[in-house]
């Protein structure tokens, strides 16, 4: 019973979640197409946004797709998102290592993660 309790609470809560991401997705995906060409969301792994973004460019693009996913929608609490950044998604992976990644952009842990994998040669 409390099994099904749970499923029955937890099921509307992953469904606006899911909502929300994608609805972040879009949002991100025109604002790549028309202010950042050189950057590319390259996929969604469950609550996870992963983009392969110049290494000049992290601190700016980082902060925009932070800016984007946490006012899509309008909630009572905040939206919070983290980022890791790496040349691969291990190293990036939220929450990375101090010493695999000492470039950490903290946002806070949060409801999504942002990946951000360097693009090589840039």
């Amino acid at each position: 019973k409390r099994a099904a309790e749970r499923a029955a609470i937890n099921a509307p809560l992953q469904g606006a979640q899911s909502d929300i991401i994608k609805l972040a997705m879009l949002k991100i995906h025109a604002w790549l197409k028309s202010d950042a060409t050189d950057a590319y969301m390259v996929m969604q792994v469950h609550d996870e946004l992963v983009f392969e973004i110049p290494e000049p460019k992290v601190a700016e693009y980082s902060s925009m797709i932070s800016h984007i996913m946490t006012h899509t929608a309008e909630l009572k609490v905040n939206l919070s998102v983290g980022i890791g950044v790496g040349n691969n998604w291990d190293e990036a992976h939220w929450p990375p290592s101090p010493t695999t990644c000492p470039q950490i952009i903290d946002l806070g842990a949060g409801a999504y993660d942002v990946i951000l994998i360097l693009k090589p040669g840039i």
